[in-house]
């Protein structure tokens, strides 16, 4: 194969025309976890797609796909001007969203992508079953940091930057390197960058009145980008990190196996707020917690483990919130009569132990959960969810 072939501590990566090729040697995954793995090589936002070209005790070979145009962070980095560095280092902004998620995007320039305006990635790990290992929030803006810096400076070696001994003798540089939450990174770039457009602007200025006037509408747009910005700043401060370290703590107890903590922990996030991975962490929760005999939790999460329907992800994802009928809307909906006959069991269990409901209500729902549940009984014959 031809390309240009780099080794770091972590594996080794070729990228050729077509392709980026990752290596891993034995003591980088675990061979029996690989079928969960596979789910996410397939094309999501931000991920090119992936394939196992083979995989055996000794090593792991893995081909990520580059579309027509696409360059990498240390390709692009050498041939644009400083102005242009800082919007590419904004947009790595992406990358935090993976943080406490089951999946963890390998963070080296070789590995990251331009394709037009937006983020691509090649290689991902998984939990702790592919290098690169889910990671802590501290090790991540280590890393982060050092990412931020080799754009910010592509002739710095990478190593170096991972391992603190670049030294930097601009402001701007050392405020990075010093900088100890992703919050600090994020306004540091930020500011910089409308600095820098207003710098552009005003050495482009000639004392026109035609050009007068642009000047003065690029200062309104400068006063709006940059109250735009401390509003992003502020919402990303109060909303976004405190979801980012729940997300974390709930990656934790899943590891831990402590699955009623994970449903606890995400309770109160929108499903639609959710990425694929925490619906599949928050799902497989959700069936280890189930009033179902061991057989049959083992057949599902057997399902979910390899390519699950969105529908079944769902479906218990909504088990899991308690959200009965929503997960009675996605049964009737695929057609699951199993599933639809757990869920009525569960609805008339809940219907008992409401409080709050009026006698004559709860009566009716109890009557209309019995009937629901003998006619989908005789329907499934003895089977249940997975037979």
């Amino acid at each position: 194969m031809n390309g240009q072939s780099k080794s770091t501590e972590e594996l080794t990566l070729q990228e050729t025309q077509d392709y980026v090729v990752i290596t891993l040697k034995e003591t980088q995954y675990q061979l029996e976890r690989l079928d969960q793995y596979r789910l996410f090589l397939e094309k999501q936002k931000n991920f090119m797609v992936g394939e196992i070209l083979s995989s055996t005790e000794e090593k792991l070979v893995i081909r990520y796909h580059k579309e027509k145009g696409m360059q990498s962070l240390a390709q692009i980095g050498k041939g644009i001007d400083p102005y242009q560095r800082l919007v590419i280092a904004q947009k790595m902004g992406d990358l935090v969203g993976f943080l406490g998620s089951p999946v963890q995007p390998y963070l080296h320039p070789d590995n990251l992508f331009i394709f037009g305006e937006e983020l691509r990635i090649a290689h991902r790990g998984f939990i702790q079953s592919v290098v690169p290992y889910v990671m802590e929030q501290s090790l991540f803006i280590k890393q982060y940091r050092a990412l931020l810096l080799a754009i910010l400076h592509p002739e710095t070696d990478y190593r170096g930057l991972m391992e603190g001994i670049s030294v930097f003798r601009d402001v701007f540089s050392k405020k990075i390197q010093e900088a100890g939450t992703i919050n600090e990174l994020h306004q540091l770039i930020g500011t910089r960058i409308v600095q820098q457009k207003n710098k552009r602007q005003t050495e482009n200025f000639f004392v026109k009145k035609r050009k007068y006037m642009l000047y003065k509408w690029g200062m309104v747009i400068f006063i709006f980008l940059t109250s735009c910005f401390m509003g992003i700043v502020g919402d990303y401060q109060l909303k976004r990190i405190p979801t980012l370290e729940r997300l974390s703590q709930a990656k934790a107890l899943f590891i831990d196996e402590d699955y009623p903590g994970v449903l606890m922990m995400l309770q109160e996030d929108k499903i639609a707020d959710l990425s694929e991975s925490t619906r599949y962490i928050l799902a497989v929760s959700s069936v280890h917690v189930a009033t179902l005999a061991d057989k049959q939790k083992r057949g599902i999460l057997e399902l979910l483990s390899k390519k699950a329907s969105d529908d079944l992800v769902l479906y218990w994802v909504y088990i899991g919130k308690g959200d009965l009928e929503k997960a009675l809307e996605v049964a009737k909906r695929s057609e699951d009569k199993p599933a639809i006959l757990y869920v009525y069991t569960k609805l008339y269990d809940e219907s008992q132990t409401k409080q709050q409901m009026e006698s004559k209500k709860k009566q009716e729902l109890r009557i209309e959960y019995k009937e629901a549940i003998e006619y989908y009984s005789d329907l499934v014959e003895g089977k249940f969810i997975t037979d």
